[in-house]
């Protein structure tokens, strides 16, 4: 049986209040509001609620009967029907206000085309259907009652519940060699909001920060939107050049595990020479491990935060990038100064991720299971990068440059010629079914064109279809 609404309906005066009810009702019938079906409010709740008599909202009602807008039924109540006479909702009239200049001229990527396509090589998208679902399920279960949800809450709760950052900051240990401490890590909604809490508390309104050229367009208009003034600094191909950061920079965004969108690792040398930047220039590096735990070329590589002698590195991390893309939960990772001023920004900004999230994350890490899914599926992403890489130099190698990214869940395709419009390329694609991004509308200055190729989400045997699918895209004139 469905359920009763809640129906509001103010009323103006105390004159004609049958009326008044009656007209309320008919225009959210008329306007679509209220649909076929819905059960209206007895006429003791809705009487009660407005303060008036049941004969009062009896009369009401029986007007909406008699226009064939409602019917009762004998024990149940009185349901709305479906209206020859409905028509659209009147527009609103215009509103004055205007979003400030920035958000005018401000350039964010557009990204690929959703998932109501055939083939989603989205990048960094891991494979939904390989998540294990009732493991997650199980412990989200176990953690949603009123004993766990009062728990979680208490002294440092603002900075993500104590069971979390610990097994968080015990998992960063084993895995990354990041030594760091339970009070060091603050759990938030994902990756950016973590980049968006170090520069609220480090930075203030003006200052000089660096990125990546090619870098990722989206975290530098995040800079910006945040009232500082983006420099973008060149990267070759071992990561980011130190030695090109110009005088007066306060904070570097760097993804050396995976550099966005060209996928190449920042060398030791570059890592080193980037930590001394930082010694020499007081300045704050902010590390985005991206894909890190995805390499598939070579040995891991030490992280920044790793190697840093001076506390002068932030590392910014997210379990939605191993898991699914609707597990929102990212953490950031701190020296000591810095905890006070994160848990208050942390307040300020909210929300956090929903707490039987949080507590089932911190299971999942601390028994194991976040470390046997990426084991798993790191040799599930092997086999499709290999597949993907193969593909595309095999279809695409007239038209593209694959640069064999040694990690991470996406390949870069740069266009051998560079009049090719690759937003327009993902435009057709996306039309023949294949959800790819176009690399310039990811980046700071679109000077690079070409594809990212993700493969994360797409099972091996699909990958050469896909391929012939982006071929046509590119090809067709």
């Amino acid at each position: 049986m469905p359920r009763r609404i809640n129906l509001h309906v103010p009323l103006a005066g105390a004159r004609d209040l049958s009326g008044q009810i009656h007209r309320r009702i008919r225009q959210a019938i008329l306007d679509g509001l209220l649909e076929h079906g819905q059960l209206l409010p007895s006429t003791r709740d809705l009487a009660g609620q407005l303060c008036v008599s049941r004969t009062t909202v009896g009369t009401a009602y029986d007007r909406l009967l008699a226009e064939g807008l409602v019917k009762g039924r004998v024990g149940v109540g009185t349901f709305v029907t479906a209206s020859p006479a409905r028509r659209s909702r009147t527009a609103p009239p215009p509103s004055p206000l205007r979003p400030a200049r920035l958000w005018a001229t401000l350039p964010t990527s557009r990204g690929p085309a959703g998932t109501d396509v055939r083939f989603d090589l989205r990048p960094a998208r891991p494979d939904p259907w390989q998540f294990p679902f009732a493991t997650w399920r199980s412990e989200l279960s176990r953690h949603t009652n009123a004993d766990t949800l009062r728990s979680a809450d208490g002294p440092g709760g603002v900075g993500g519940p104590a069971a979390l950052r610990s097994a968080l900051a015990r998992h960063l240990g084993v895995v990354h060699g990041i030594d760091a401490e339970a009070e060091d890590v603050v759990v938030t909604t994902g990756s950016r909001q973590a980049v968006e809490l170090a520069a609220r508390v480090l930075l203030e309104p003006g200052d000089l920060v660096a990125v990546e050229e090619p870098g990722h367009r989206d975290v530098a208009a995040l800079f910006t939107s945040l009232g500082l003034r983006v420099v973008p600094v060149p990267a070759d191909g071992d990561g980011l050049v130190a030695d090109a950061i110009p005088p007066g920079v306060r904070c570097v965004y760097t993804r050396p595990a995976r550099h966005f969108p060209l996928g190449l690792t920042m060398s030791d040398g570059h890592r080193r020479a980037l930590l001394d930047w930082a010694a020499r220039a007081g300045g704050v590096i902010v590390e985005d491990g991206h894909d890190g735990e995805f390499r598939h070329v070579g040995r891991p590589l030490d992280p920044l935060r790793a190697l840093d002698p001076s506390g002068r590195v932030l590392y910014v991390g997210s379990l939605s990038r191993l898991l699914r893309p609707d597990v929102r939960v990212g953490y950031l990772v701190a020296p000591a100064p810095l905890h006070d001023a994160l848990h208050k920004a942390r307040r300020v900004l909210d929300p956090s991720p929903p707490t039987p999230v949080q507590l089932a994350a911190a299971a999942f890490v601390r028994d194991g299971q976040l470390s046997r899914h990426v084991r798993r599926m790191r040799a599930v992403y092997a086999q499709r990068r290999e597949r993907m890489i193969g593909a595309a130099t095999r279809r695409l190698g007239e038209h593209v440059v694959v640069h064999p990214a040694p990690a991470g869940l996406d390949v870069p395709a740069l266009f051998r010629d560079p009049r090719l419009d690759d937003v327009e390329v993902a435009r057709r694609a996306a039309t023949a079914g294949v959800s790819v991004a176009a690399i310039s509308d990811l980046t700071l200055t679109g000077r690079y064109r070409g594809l990212l190729l993700g493969f994360g989400a797409l099972p091996a045997d699909r990958v050469d279809e896909a391929v012939t699918l982006l071929r046509l895209a590119v090809e067709t004139p």
